[in-house]
């Protein structure tokens, strides 16, 4: 005799065993339905909190959340912290139903549209401020001078003051003024207008107080960093550093572009000829972060399972002390409290203490953050066949921020991304990288493909010095990286910083890193080996058609190139600084050395140092 069970709510699983039990959800559904396959339920988060109560009620099943197709809109965070699942048993699954699409989003349809005119309008009353507008599942323009497809498409910085200082030291007010000629222009600011800034490798953003014809722009305060004048605002060498202005509805003159008055609460859109709202779909984001899988330092949240999902729409607001932008999307924190290492836009899903996790098949597009977090204590979290598209920052970071220490239950390892794409990240953040590996060890990105990136592809590393860290044995390998620096400077296909023993590169395809004019820092790279990085063993990478020399270093303390294909262009293949004055330049198999590091009598090192040693590389020219 077969016993008949159906998987649904609690009181009716008392007559039957099964190993899965199963909450479904339909837009159709309704919320007082069971999650039965006949009932779903209308809600994720009603179905998160019935699996997660079965977690309780039954400690020997699993429990699965099949979603079916259509777009669900969230009110909050989806939030996974079910702690102890440690058997696969006990695995909680959230999923897609098969063959349909399942787009969980951050955000809020527009719909209220005045269309009379050359500009339409809609009214916001339930958010204080949007930064970011997707139209028709594309992110649309925010009104900016001089237009991207201007020429020029930015402007350069002639001079910039402290006007106000008190005599503890904070800075009240900074005035710029632009070098071009700015006589055409003719508005009242009312708020709504941000700089940005291009300095070098990093971007900064900040809000405008006033405008002053022809060319005197006055800043917002407060002000999170000037401690110090390297690649700030106050560099003695701003004149270099390019901005466009951005967010005034004054500035919308060209269709698709947008603006929005946080006075009045009305959002500015110029539609494209023929545009019809009925055809016309808008979504403004109201999360900053659409999935968090979280858990405690003492008890991991594990066997989460999240497959054939698609996550769009997050937000993220410029706060008041602006963006004073280092790389990778970290800013300057200065006196705003914030630690250095946690100075990181926010990211639209986020890992946390979780372990044993996977997540197949899924994309995530369209934010004003970063993308996807493996933050701090994670382990064995498996991403495979991920598209991370249209990002507002970085597209995927693994790791910590700050050493944890190898023995540290904090420290990120045994993670994977395989098989995946980043595209298109740095929307909004242009000194984002595609994917970001900090402090971790024995994390792979393979078989993957980054592209289309203002900044760098992959950056692994985040200590500016050869010393002995927790970070070590990743690996970056079989991965195709094209079209990457097209507006930042100083960065590469692939970036390294610090000691990695036991770290490789290998098997990497890497092409077409680009070089904007406008952009006035050290060269773009097929890769850059950066400050202290030691132990990396870089090995049959393919690089061609690069801005520069297929691999740079600064300051390298030990990397080993071998079997690599090198064809570069101009110049020779490898080039190392310093000395700054006459780099140094190879287009053959060597060992390159350079003197007078200067590092601390501590570390240990020598008064010169062997960068690079070469072997069995192949150069074509």
């Amino acid at each position: 005799m077969r016993t008949i069970c159906v998987a649904l709510v609690f009181a009716l699983s008392t007559a039957c065993s099964t190993s899965v039990i199963e909450v479904h959800v339909s837009t159709d559904g309704d919320s007082s339905g069971t999650g039965s396959v006949t009932e779903p339920v209308n809600s994720i988060h009603q179905a998160l909190n019935i699996a997660e109560q079965h977690q309780l009620d039954k400690p020997d099943q699993a429990s699965r959340i099949v979603i079916g197709g259509g777009t669900y809109f969230l009110d909050s965070t989806l939030v996974f912290n079910t702690s102890g699942l440690s058997s696969e048993s006990r695995k909680m699954t959230i999923e897609g139903k098969a063959g349909e699409q399942v787009v969980i989003s951050g955000g809020r349809r527009l719909t209220n549209w005045n269309t009379e005119g050359e500009i339409w309008t809609s009214r916001i009353d339930d958010i204080t401020f949007v930064e970011q507008l997707f139209v028709n599942g594309e992110r649309a323009v925010r009104a900016r001078i001089p237009n991207g497809s201007d020429s020029p498409s930015r402007w350069y910085l002639q001079e910039v003051k402290v006007e106000k200082q008190t005599v503890e030291g904070p800075i009240e007010q900074v005035d710029l003024w632009i070098g071009d000629s700015l006589s055409n222009l003719d508005f009242t600011d009312n708020g709504n207008t941000e700089i940005v800034v291009f300095k070098d490798w990093a971007t900064l953003r900040h809000q405008v107080v006033a405008f002053n014809q022809p060319n005197h722009w006055e800043l917002r305060s407060p002000f999170a960093l000037f401690e110090g004048n390297y690649n700030g605002l106050l560099a003695p060498y701003v004149s270099r550093f390019t901005c466009y202005f951005e967010g005034h509805q004054a500035f919308i003159d060209e269709a698709g572009e947008w603006a929005f008055d946080k006075k009045t609460q009305i959002l500015y859109y110029k539609p494209f000829p023929n545009q019809k709202r009925d055809e016309t779909e808008f979504v403004i984001p109201k999360l900053e972060t659409i999935l968090t899988v979280g858990g405690q330092s003492e008890h991991r949240v594990s066997n989460i399972e999240i497959n054939n999902l698609h996550f769009k729409h997050a937000a993220y607001q410029l706060p008041g002390f602006g963006h004073d932008g280092r790389q990778a999307c970290f800013f300057y924190s200065g006196s705003t409290g914030i630690p250095t290492h946690e100075a990181i836009l926010p990211a639209a899903i986020r890992f946390e203490w979780a372990e044993a996790c996977q997540m197949t098949q899924c994309t995530l597009s369209m934010t004003g953050g970063n993308g996807i977090y493996i933050a701090a204590g994670c382990r064995e979290i498996d991403l495979s066949k991920i598209s991370i598209r249209d990002i507002g920052g970085n597209g995927l970071m693994i790791g910590n921020a700050k050493d944890p220490g190898s023995e540290s239950p904090a420290l990120v390892q045994g993670i994977t991304f395989s098989q995946g794409e980043v595209s298109r990240a740095g929307r909004h953040y242009d000194s984002a990288v595609g994917i970001w590996l900090g402090f971790c060890r024995e994390c792979e990105v393979t078989q993957s493909e980054i592209f289309d990136l203002p900044y760098t592809g992959i950056s692994v590393g985040w200590q500016w010095n050869p010393i002995q860290s927790s970070a070590g044995n990743n690996r970056i390998e079989e991965n195709h990286i094209y079209k990457v620096m097209q507006r930042l400077g100083d960065g590469g296909g692939i970036y390294t910083l610090g000691f990695q023993p036991g770290s490789v590169i290998r098997g990497n395809t890497i092409h077409d890193i680009l070089r904007s004019e406008l952009n006035h820092a050290s060269p773009n790279n097929g890769m850059f080996i950066d400050e202290g990085s030691k132990g990396y063993r870089v090995e049959n990478n393919h690089i061609y058609r690069v801005a520069h020399t297929c691999i740079r270093g600064h300051r390298a303390a030990g990397v080993h190139l071998i079997g690599n294909r090198f064809e570069p262009g101009d110049l020779p293949a490898i080039s190392h600084t310093p000395p700054y004055g006459r780099m140094i330049f190879a287009n053959q198999d060597s060992t390159i050395v350079w003197p007078n590091p200067g590092w601390p009598a501590e570390w240990g090192y020598p008064d010169s140092i062997t960068a690079f040693t070469m072997e069995k590389n192949q150069f074509v020219y």
